[in-house]
């Protein structure tokens, strides 16, 4: 009497729908890194617990060397107020400017810029790096 059955479950796994999952999921993540990446000058921004949530509208960078941008243009410090004022005039209320400066900046610099924003009733915020998660 043969009582083993006849159908045997096979022990192979099939990777081909994995491999699809896989390569879709690169994809996806090699098309929004080109999205998320910011039009700005690269520097060394100071660390903070939170990231910046305002929409940017405008990007001043400082440098430690004495360099200002706004956007990708660099512009004299006294050159700053003047483009905040044509911003100002031209955007809708509650502007809000971005002030980058590098993590070894006075702090005095980021202060002005921040003044300088105000002054010409625009929303200042500062930009940090995103804190790195840690693996546990």
């Amino acid at each position: 009497m043969n009582l083993k059955g006849r159908n045997k479950v096979s022990a192979e796994f099939s990777m081909s729908s994995m491999t699809d999952i896989i390569f879709l999921l690169l994809l996806f993540f090699m098309l929004s890194a080109t999205v998320i990446t910011t039009n700005a000058i690269e520097i060394i921004l100071p660390k903070a617990g939170a990231q910046t949530t305002k929409k940017q509208i405008i990007a001043i960078t400082a440098t430690t060397d004495g360099r200002y941008y706004i956007d990708k243009e660099q512009v004299s410090y006294s050159d700053i107020e003047p483009r905040l004022q044509e911003i100002a005039a031209s955007q809708s209320d509650n502007t809000t400017i971005l002030i980058r400066g590098e993590n070894t900046i006075e702090l005095q610099k980021v202060t002005d810029l921040f003044e300088l924003a105000r002054r010409n009733g625009l929303t200042p915020i500062l930009g940090v790096q995103a804190p790195k998660k840690s693996r546990r």
